[in-house]
């Protein structure tokens, strides 16, 4: 079972590495294409704050939709941030990746709570 620990711990990594990155995009992005990766990246973690142990799934919903959502625009947000050229093909590629892996552990995690229906009680 995937933690909420493990989530915070790879997706904080992931969104500093996103904030070392956009360093690096014109100035005239700042308030564009920058302000929203960076905003984008920041909502995927606070998923992993919320879960507690035996934390049923459907309380998450009105969370788990936002940084679900985010990891889509941030993907969106790469491919467009590398046709525009601000960093190389390779480091584009990575960045989807390891967005494509934060996915897969996010989803691990949704998948491992309990529903409403199977908490004793």
């Amino acid at each position: 079972m995937v933690s909420g620990l493990v989530v915070w711990n790879k997706s904080t990594g992931w969104v500093l590495g996103i904030y070392r990155s956009t360093q690096g995009l014109p100035r005239t992005e700042t308030c564009g294409l920058t302000s929203q990766l960076r905003r984008a990246a920041v909502s995927v973690p606070v998923i992993s704050r919320k879960v507690k142990p035996g934390y049923p799934r459907e309380s998450l919903s009105n969370f788990w939709g936002t940084p679900e959502g985010s990891l889509v625009e941030v993907e969106a947000q790469i491919l467009i941030a590398g046709e525009l050229g601000c960093g190389g093909h390779d480091e584009t590629q990575n960045w989807l990746a390891v967005t494509a892996e934060v996915g897969r552990i996010l989803n691990r995690l949704l998948c491992s709570l309990p529903t409403r229906n199977s908490i004793p009680g």
